[in-house]
């Protein structure tokens, strides 16, 4: 480990950015939709474990209309082919994609052909990444680089974390897995200034690619003309003595913000003035000095505050929650009762695989790519190939785990919420595969 942090640290700043062959972009979308239907196959039953398609008899589902939304008109527009705009799609979704839109996936691979940038890298699965071991981190950074080196022709040179949840031991990780730099919020650091700042790990720096909160949020709540927001933006800059970059999710343009609304025309007119200026303003993002930060530990740009509490129930944190008190504890609780339970069935999971089998986390990655293209099916996962039905077992409890911590699950502020099938059924077939009833969620 000393060699190579002594490697990194050794280089400027600047040489690490000059290191990155795609720069990054004024404004990047984060693109994802989470797995939306999970079936399992084990001792010759088959059983679903949720399923958020929102499909019906007159609906193909969520992920069809945010695809002819967002996704369709951000491709073929070539709005993400501008190289003012950076973009990551979550490996999960890509798949998905790739199944059920696979000329969507061929577009892009065409502009990137013709010298378009390729994706921003992501972690494949959307988990909240400081409640994950150290091990499960560098598992699912090892499954997220394969598949988007499979896919894009190319490593990954920097990431979009889920929900940009970030402690010290997620940056180790990344930086360990040769991520060379990763997109945060402002909040997120400390003691420097600058759109992208220098952040020391045990694996030598890495850079933080930082997005402006106040201007990234007013695209998605306040939908403002174009000239507005772009010289709304020309002031910050002023303000700070640099160029603030911005982060949205990308179904933002197009589902949240709908068509027929204005989005694409705001689009089209910010990319005009990010090239030409507006009104003799102009926006320079040239990187001059690369300061060093220090990291703000466990945070998000969803959680503003406590962090991380949305998805833990903190008693301080109320994201997404209902004035009524009352209400807003019984969530609170839920919350809390479905993270600890995921918590310790994660822990029991990997204790008794490191104990049975030392090499299984690379069995396991190659299963699980293996199983890749049966969940963007909606087919059954299946580990029957293990001829020990103990190990079948804990792989498919694994795998439902995996899926069970999906951010989306607990993100919301309803009880009873369409998502929150996603950990409390992961919970009750595990529980079920295992014979654990004290990890039933208590809702």
């Amino acid at each position: 480990m000393g060699s190579r942090k002594n490697e990194v640290e050794n280089k400027s700043n600047q040489e690490i950015l000059s290191e990155l062959k795609n720069p990054p972009s004024p404004i990047n979308l984060h693109l994802y939709q989470p797995p939306r239907l999970l079936n399992i196959d084990i001792g010759n039953r088959t059983g679903t474990i949720f399923d958020i398609t929102g499909q019906t008899v007159s609906s193909k589902g969520f992920n069809y209309q945010i695809t002819t939304e967002s996704y369709a008109p951000l491709i073929n527009n070539q709005i993400l082919a501008d190289k003012n705009i950076s973009w990551n799609l979550y490996g999960v979704t890509a798949d998905w994609l790739e199944i059920n839109q696979p000329e969507l996936i061929e577009n892009l691979k065409k502009q990137m052909e013709a010298g378009a940038k390729p994706p921003v890298g992501d972690t494949y699965l959307h988990i909240i990444f400081p409640f994950l071991s150290q091990d499960h981190k560098d598992m699912l950074l090892k499954i997220s680089k394969t598949v988007y080196k499979e896919r894009w022709g190319v490593e990954p040179e920097t990431v979009w974390l889920p929900e940009s949840a970030v402690d010290s031991q997620t940056l180790d990780s990344l930086a360990k897995n040769d991520f060379k730099g990763v997109h945060l919020r402002e909040h997120q650091t400390y003691g420097s200034r600058g759109n992208i700042q220098a952040v020391s790990t045990n694996f030598g720096k890495i850079l933080a690619i930082s997005g402006h909160n106040y201007l990234s949020g007013l695209v998605g709540f306040d939908k403002p003309w174009a000239d507005t927001f772009f010289d709304r933006w020309h002031q910050e800059a002023n303000n700070l003595g640099f160029a603030p970059r911005i982060s949205i999710d990308g179904e933002t343009l197009g589902h949240w913000w709908k068509a027929q609304n204005g989005v694409y025309e705001f689009t089209s007119y910010l990319l005009k003035y990010l090239k030409e200026g507006n009104e003799g303003k102009n926006l320079n993002f040239n990187t001059g000095e690369i300061f060093d930060a220090r990291l703000v530990e466990n945070t998000s740009w969803s959680c503003m505050d406590t962090g991380l509490g949305r998805w833990k129930g903190d008693p301080n944190c109320y994201c997404g929650l209902p004035e009524n008190g009352w209400q807003a504890n019984q969530i609170r609780s839920s919350k809390r009762d479905l993270f600890e339970k995921l918590s310790e069935s994660s822990y029991r999971i990997d204790n008794i695989l490191d104990e049975s089998q030392s090499d299984w986390r690379e069995i396991y990655k190659e299963w699980f790519l293996s199983q890749r293209f049966s969940l963007a099916k909606g087919l059954p996962i299946s580990a029957d190939f293990l001829k020990d039905k103990a190990l079948e077992k804990l792989f498919i409890s694994a795998y439902i785990r995996d899926l069970g911590w999906t951010s989306c699950g607990w993100f919301f502020g309803d009880v009873n919420g369409f998502e929150r099938q996603i950990p409390a059924n992961s919970l009750r077939a595990i529980a079920e595969i295992m014979s654990w009833p004290d990890i039933l969620p208590n809702s």
